[in-house]
């Protein structure tokens, strides 16, 4: 009889022993089906993040990725034609051609940056003058030290003797703060000492004088169509403070190419005798824009 109770407490043992393994590897199973479950998950998003950035085979790029545009440090440049009006010590019309040219060698604020603005004019005179021609180029270069922080050198050269002078150089350097910039503006604030050399038409007299540049410079992008700058100069001797404006609209028709707008404005507070102290010249043109 003990050995019949002794047998049946083992059987009950093992049977309990049993289902307690039985638990557990059902336990077990739950937790791997729930890992596995987690694992699949996981290498989905993996593999739809990897999608997304894949590598186009045709281009060698990246789809959806920022460097899918590759950099273009000429952006911004523009060449164009046209005609207008002007005003002052030339009441006409006029031919003109309008180039911007921006070489930035490296992307991203920090760096070199040069531009060089040229416009040519050619003058239909009403006033009895053989002096048609007006050049003016301007040769900007600069370095950024940091987002808002930089040096910039600036060369002007103008050759308009209906303004009472055979050419007017203007030779400045110093420091040039960057207040803002994004992707679809940004505005310049520049300043510093110079020398400025004119010749006057009267007597062919060469002046050299110092002088001081003071400058603001706008641009804004609305959108890929709008495009919108702005520069103001003003340059201050001791005889004369010469200020500058130049705007320009720029819409794009086609792949480039658009309609510009422009507008320049210069005022002498102390011209020449005989001379208007405010001068405009106006003008519409077709222009090819380097995006």
């Amino acid at each position: 009889m003990r050995c019949k109770a002794n047998f049946l407490f083992m059987l009950w043992a093992l049977l309990l022993h049993s289902h307690v393994y039985a638990d557990e590897k059902i336990n077990l199973e739950n937790e791997s089906m729930d890992y596995n479950y987690y694992m699949f998950q996981l290498y989905q998003s993996q593999a739809n993040l990897y999608k997304s950035q894949a590598f186009n085979s045709e281009s060698g790029t990246a789809i959806n990725s920022p460097e899918s545009i590759p950099y273009n440090p000429w952006h911004g440049s523009q060449f164009a034609f046209g005609a207008g009006g002007t005003t002052g010590d030339s009441n006409t019309s006029n031919a003109q051609i309008n180039t911007l040219i921006n070489y930035k060698p490296s992307e991203g604020e920090i760096g070199w940056n040069f531009n060089t603005i040229e416009q040519y004019n050619y003058i239909y005179s009403t006033n009895s003058t053989d002096n048609k021609n007006r050049l003016y180029v301007q040769q900007n270069g600069s370095y950024m030290f940091d987002s808002y922080n930089g040096v910039f050198a600036q060369v002007s050269y103008l050759n308009d003797a209906n303004d009472g002078y055979f050419y007017v150089w203007n030779q400045n350097a110093g420091y040039q703060l960057q207040l803002f910039a994004n992707k679809s503006n940004n505005l310049l604030f520049s300043f510093g000492p110079g020398v400025q050399e004119r010749q006057v038409v009267v007597n062919s007299n060469v002046e050299i004088k110092p002088s001081w540049l003071t400058q603001i410079t706008y641009n804004l992008n609305l959108n890929k169509i709008v495009s919108f700058s702005e520069q103001l100069q003003n340059v201050a001797t001791t005889d004369n403070n010469s200020s500058y404006s130049i705007t320009t609209l720029t819409l794009e028709v086609f792949n480039g190419f658009g309609i510009n707008f422009n507008y320049q404005v210069t005022y002498n507070s102390q011209p020449e005798p005989g001379k208007a102290k405010l001068n405009t010249i106006s003008g519409v043109n077709f222009v090819y824009a380097i995006d």
